[in-house]
């Protein structure tokens, strides 16, 4: 059923690759929760529904008919640490077994090897029996697997990445959430994250739809306001910009403060002004973050701030003292707002300047305008002039 092969550690990414070959029976049935997840496997790469595509395809199919053998399919596990250590000692089927067992199927992520997935469930009927090689790519950082899932295919075919990392951001939305509310009991019970496949709206301060999350983060990495997720990410230029960032073993840590940041802001606005106090389509403080510009915004003026603009990389030391001052800047203005009076909010919050403004922006490219609005007034708010007396100069600054 499983048969082991070999371990080796991997320094460089801290995971353990696990070698092994199993029956196209029991592969299919491991990975199909990773694989369904993502509903049609043709929203996997962009060129799949095309002519040349889907000819490559069908003669991969034929060429395992015919007894091809593929590269191995990598497939990512997240685990704690106790379990980490022990995967070192698997040297034979029975311990292989146990890794797999150990974990439920949900666990389970397909980080390089979507399209020969597809192939083998299409010719899994006349080839249960059949012996394919899988590794295992173990870790404790979700981390680690995205930064490998982005080395395994830079160079190849262009791959939808939003798709991609969406194949693992279960464990990744997982560990974000987990690791807020354990450093953040202050805010964790206002937490929540809404799944993918929920199509609920977002009524409350501190709720985040996940594939919104996974946009934040790609773009903490990419230090850039505008991005394509279907396509530009695909560009080799962009995809080494993003495994630089996750090289650095600080950027969860990092990207899940400046969430934290977010998510404290979210709830101070919305708590200071729960009623309508102007016209308009921002009229209440929930409002402000219901945007996606205004989270991608503040992501990317917090990404720039502490690892430099892209091109440019800041020490370590630079890095801590600059996530710090987000840190620093966000409680002041929490403490700001909690002191003011109930007729001084109209005036600090400023909304009418803010309609208007936006009312300004460009019918062509909306979206795109509104992100580099958000990154000015947000990048204002960490600069050493601003006063936290009003956020007027905020939406004055773009």
């Amino acid at each position: 059923m499983y048969t082991f092969l070999n371990t080796e550690f991997d320094e460089r990414s801290n995971c353990y690759s696990v070698l092994t070959e199993m029956k196209l029976s029991n592969y299919i049935s491991l990975v199909t929760p990773a694989y369904d997840a993502q509903g049609k496997i043709s929203g996997q790469r962009d060129k799949l529904s095309s002519t040349s595509g889907i000819r490559i395809r069908k003669r991969m199919i034929e060429d395992f008919e015919k007894k091809a053998v593929f590269p191995s399919v990598v497939v990512g596990l997240v685990v704690d640490q106790e379990k980490f250590n022990w995967v070192k000692q698997i040297d034979d089927n029975k311990k292989l077994l146990t890794l797999i067992s150990d974990h439920s199927k949900d666990a389970f992520s397909i980080i390089d090897g979507m399209q020969r997935t597809t192939v083998y469930k299409e010719c899994l009927e006349n080839s249960k029996d059949r012996d394919i090689r899988v590794e295992f790519w173990v870790t404790t950082k979700t981390e680690s697997l995205t930064y490998r899932m982005l080395v395994l295919n830079t160079g190849q075919v262009p791959w939808n990445l939003r798709r991609q990392i969406e194949v693992v951001y279960e464990p990744l939305i997982k560990e974000i959430d987990k690791r807020v509310k354990n450093k953040y009991p202050d805010i964790a019970q206002r937490i929540i994250f809404i799944k993918i496949d929920q199509n609920g709206a977002r009524l409350k301060a501190g709720h985040f739809h996940a594939d919104d999350i996974i946009e934040m983060y790609l773009s903490f990495g990419l230090r850039k306001e505008k991005i394509d997720t279907a396509s530009v990410l695909a560009e080799d230029f962009t995809r080494l910009d993003l495994i630089e960032a996750l090289a650095n073993e600080n950027f969860l840590e990092d990207f899940i403060a400046v969430f934290a940041s977010i998510s404290k802001l979210d709830i101070a606005f919305e708590d200071a002004i729960k009623t309508t106090i102007d016209e308009g389509k921002i009229n209440i403080g929930r409002h402000i973050f219901d945007s996606m510009p205004a989270k991608i915004g503040f992501t990317v003026a917090c990404s720039q701030l502490i690892f430099g603009r892209v091109g440019t990389n800041k020490t370590a030391d630079e890095q801590k003292k600059y996530l710090e001052k987000i840190e620093t800047s966000t409680k002041k203005m929490i403490e700001k707002i909690n002191l003011l009076k109930p007729e001084e909010k109209k005036d600090f919050f400023s909304f009418s300047i803010l309609n208007e403004m936006i009312k300004k922006a460009p019918t062509n490219k909306i979206g795109d305008w509104q992100r580099a609005f958000y990154l000015e007034a947000f990048r204002l708010i960490f600069s050493d002039e601003f006063n936290f007396q009003s956020l007027e100069p905020c939406w004055r600054a773009y």
